[in-house]
């Protein structure tokens, strides 16, 4: 048989003749490493086979990883098969997944996946408290299936401009750790029109139905393997694809209605898809690149993409992210306001409100993981920011950071819980008071910092002239 596959603690290696094709995390119940060719480089991936929101937050199924059951068998010369079911440790849904890997005639090698999650009791997936919202209102949620993404290649194979001919406003080139090989993310929409915008900005562009059969992918990678999940044409429910605004990777999934202030998963409910995971080349991909239509950006997102950019150093807020080449934005969490009217020494500061509840914080994720220069292990980082506040009351105004550690390296799902030092707080009718906490020495493997500007109670607060940097 040309198939060996070396079944392992934590993962299963699948070779067919002498070269792995993929390698399947027990724990994660995702692939970390693809091929489409035996014959090309292998693509460090995270490709999940499990049902998610895709938050880490309550809402997020916890799967029982230690007891999950995965088996494989080779069904002939040319085709292997693996399957998967793991059980949330509350008993309430169980996942399942079956992927048969193929090769075909040239080396070419297709994945063929099936994958279930049924609901024995009511869950809930989305409540007044959070959840996997996907619109303002908060009358949609979201039930995720998978998310491709290549961990080491991602954004445009050719440089942009800053002003890209397809667009029509300035955009960032994030990505500058990273190897660039896609220059477009492409799908087929509900009425068969292929829609394709370049991977040089921060998308927004909310979630968008795919059409029965369609596909959802990358285009151009080095001479056209082209990355891309085709969907099944008998899928009972309708699948919508969202787009990261950084890495690209592409997360479908169903779109649920909230009814009375809530999501459920029924008892008795089951969820299924099925569909293909392969490349585009060829005479297809020549095809599909002479149809697609360049996506516009409408104003709304724009509004939505100006957001203050996040730069090494002293962070003043004055500048917007489009203005910079190398940046990612400060992300607007709970009742997050960029203010242009009040500052420490001029007229920006990021400001944030609320009347009671879970916190109100802007935050941002600094290091290697989000296309930031790595945390250096063993080093101590230190936060400083001013802030004031406007009728406080609870427990305060504060800032605070927390590592983000892996829990297999280079992959960060299901990583520890970030431990977080908090500074001290300011409360009442305060001017601008200088905050500052210093972290714990950085961890092996460590992903990220995730920085925090917050306000736990009510009232207005304000921060300005933030750094974060290494202690000297």
């Amino acid at each position: 048989m040309n198939w060996n596959i070396k079944d392992r603690t934590s993962e299963l290696a699948i070779e067919h003749g002498g070269v792995v094709l993929a390698v399947l995390k027990r724990e994660l119940l995702l692939m970390e490493q693809v091929r489409f060719h035996k014959s090309s480089v292998p693509l460090v991936c995270k490709w999940q086979l499990r049902f998610t929101t895709r938050v880490n937050s309550p809402f997020d199924p916890a799967y029982d990883y230690a007891n999950a059951r995965i088996e494989h068998e080779v069904l002939d010369a040319n085709r292997a098969e693996l399957r998967g079911e793991a059980h949330t440790k509350d008993g309430l849904l169980t996942c399942r997944f079956n992927v048969v890997i193929e090769v075909q005639p040239g080396d070419k090698i297709i994945y063929h996946t099936r994958q279930s999650l049924h609901v024995h009791r009511d869950y809930v997936l989305a409540d007044a408290s959070g959840g996997s919202f996907v619109t303002p209102d908060k009358k949609v949620a979201k039930l995720e299936f998978t998310d491709p993404y290549f961990i080491q290649a991602v954004g445009p194979s050719t440089p942009f401009t800053r002003d890209c001919p397809e667009m029509t406003w300035p955009m960032p080139v994030f990505l500058k750790h990273h190897q660039k090989w896609w220059d477009y993310t492409t799908y087929s929409d509900v009425s068969g029109e292929i829609i394709a915008f370049p991977n040089n900005h921060a998308i927004g562009a909310g979630m968008l139905p795919i059409k029965k059969g369609g596909f959802a992918g990358m285009f151009w990678k080095r001479d056209g393997e082209n990355p891309v999940i085709e969907l099944s044409r008998n899928i009972s429910r309708p699948v919508h694809l969202g787009v990261c605004d950084m890495y690209y990777d592409l997360h479908f999934g169903h779109l649920l209605p909230v009814e009375n202030g809530r999501c459920v998963l029924r008892a008795g409910e089951q969820f299924e898809v099925n569909y293909r995971f392969l490349t585009y080349e060829g005479a297809k991909a020549a095809d599909i690149a002479k149809q697609m239509r360049m996506r516009t950006i409408s104003a709304e997102e724009l509004k939505r993409l100006d957001r203050p950019a996040y730069r090494a150093g002293l962070n003043t807020f004055a500048e917007s992210l489009h203005l910079f080449d190398e940046s990612l934005p400060w992300w607007p969490a709970r009742g997050a306001f960029w203010d242009k009217q009040v500052g420490h020494g001029d007229n920006f500061s990021l400001r944030v409100e609320s009347s009671g509840g879970e916190p109100a914080q802007w935050e941002i994720n600094v290091g290697r993981d989000l296309l930031f220069d790595p945390l250096v292990e063993g080093a101590t980082y230190r936060l400083r920011a001013w802030a004031k506040t406007a009728g406080v009351t609870g427990n305060g105004a504060r800032i605070g950071f927390g590592n983000r550690v892996a829990k297999f390296p280079g992959i960060s799902n299901d990583s520890p819980p970030v431990e977080y030092r908090w500074s001290q707080t300011i409360k009442g009718n305060s001017d601008w008071t200088l905050l500052e906490v210093t972290g714990l020495p950085v961890p092996k493997d460590t992903l990220y910092a995730n920085l925090v500007l917050q306000l736990d109670g009510t009232g207005k607060a304000w921060f300005d002239d933030v750094e974060f940097c290494a202690c000297s």
